[in-house]
């Protein structure tokens, strides 16, 4: 591994490969635009990674709806600003070769779908993605509405969406809802509640279902107080709890937890909480550290020529159940319709759908070469 320039083993728990050890992070793209006074990747660029990341002058090039405030001098000594490394591209490529399946943190110390990376960056790195097929990647965002509108990301990608608070929940709800009603929901979809900040009242077990929620993540905020200052002064019910080296964790209520936790059971989806978390009161009853499982079921169904099937036709997009076949049973929901596949129905084309535990739902034109129920259609 000391030859894939960039890759990591990870102390975060989350990130695991498929077998269940601990798995690994790479950013072939580093820097943020967001600034977060919580983030921990801003903090390491300007302390541990600083002069490694001043030493890359291949910084991301002039938006001037985005950064039209900053001069090309403070861009270059910003050690944060957004940059692309080469050699863990390099790194990335390399991977493909590699059997053993992985998981890994793509893009931990940056965004990789962001408003102010350049689509040839965007496009480098998804491809490279592709051909690692075997591995799996964790990308996770809080630029929402890009992720959404950049279209299907690679089968092997778990997109995660980041939010603090009630504010940015809404707001990632959002686009995921649009993301499944588009069809380009992947195996698992996930929310990142890390760390939390405030009780986020609004938040709905039967809101993640039509989102396609798969999985969520729920930490606190933990760093240097000087860092959390600003965090502290614009939430309040947060309490302090010193910890080594002058860092600090910001609890959040076990109420508010509790409230996210139930509303996940009602979703029935797994949920994994960080370590920290443990120094709630009256936490260890609903603590967990449960990952997604990693399955699809699938069928075929071949259109007759009129472009129907026999799970009854709603309309020329996309099909709704009548019924429940013997396959459904295996999920936790059943998806409301199998959406329009890229170019439309075709009769007499034999096309795999697959639909995950939570009802998420692709469309496949070419059939995959495994043992699949096969729903022959009526004329």
């Amino acid at each position: 591994m000391n030859s894939l320039k960039g890759l990591n083993r990870t102390t975060i728990p989350w990130v695991r490969n498929p077998d269940g050890t601990p798995g690994y992070t790479l950013s072939p793209i580093t820097g943020c635009l967001n600034r977060c006074s919580y983030c921990y990747a801003h903090r390491l660029a300007r302390t541990r990674c600083r002069e490694h990341y001043l030493k890359n002058g291949i910084i991301a090039p002039i938006k001037l709806d985005v950064y039209d405030h900053m001069t090309l001098e403070e861009r270059e000594a910003d050690p944060f600003f957004p940059r692309i490394h080469p050699e863990r591209v390099a790194t990335l490529d390399a991977l493909a070769k590699r059997k053993k399946p992985m998981g890994i943190f793509l893009c931990d110390m940056g965004e990789l779908t962001a408003p102010w990376v350049p689509s040839l960056w965007y496009l480098e790195i998804i491809d490279a993605i592709r051909r690692c097929r075997q591995h799996r990647f964790y990308v996770l965002t809080k630029c929402y509405h890009e992720m959404a509108v950049l279209g299907s990301l690679p089968d092997n990608v778990w997109p995660g969406m980041s939010i603090t608070d009630a504010l940015q929940y809404s707001m990632a709800i959002r686009q995921l809802r649009d993301m499944k009603e588009a069809g380009r929901m992947n195996l698992v979809n996930f929310l990142s509640i890390e760390p939390l900040l405030e009780n986020i009242v609004s938040f709905s077990g039967n809101v993640l279902r039509r989102a396609g929620v798969g999985w969520v993540v729920i930490g606190a905020a933990t760093g240097r107080r000087r860092d959390l200052a600003s965090t502290m002064e614009k939430y309040g019910g947060l309490t302090e709890v010193k910890r080594s080296a002058g860092r600090i964790t910001l609890l959040p209520d076990i109420e508010w937890i509790r409230h996210i936790v139930t509303e996940i059971n009602l979703a029935r989806i797994p949920y994994f909480m960080k370590d920290e978390l443990r120094l709630v009161e009256g936490i260890d009853d609903i603590f967990r550290q449960d990952m997604p499982t990693e399955t699809w079921v699938e069928l075929l169904i071949t259109p007759n020529k009129g472009g129907h099937y026999n799970l009854s036709p709603n309309d020329d997009s996309s099909y709704y159940f009548d019924l429940v076949p013997s396959w459904m049973e295996k999920l936790s929901f059943m998806p409301e319709r199998i959406p329009f596949p890229p170019g439309g129905w075709k009769a007499g084309k034999t096309y795999t759908v697959e639909v995950s535990q939570v009802g998420n739902v692709r469309v496949r034109e070419a059939p995959l070469n495994r043992n699949l129920e096969v729903l022959k259609c009526q004329d």
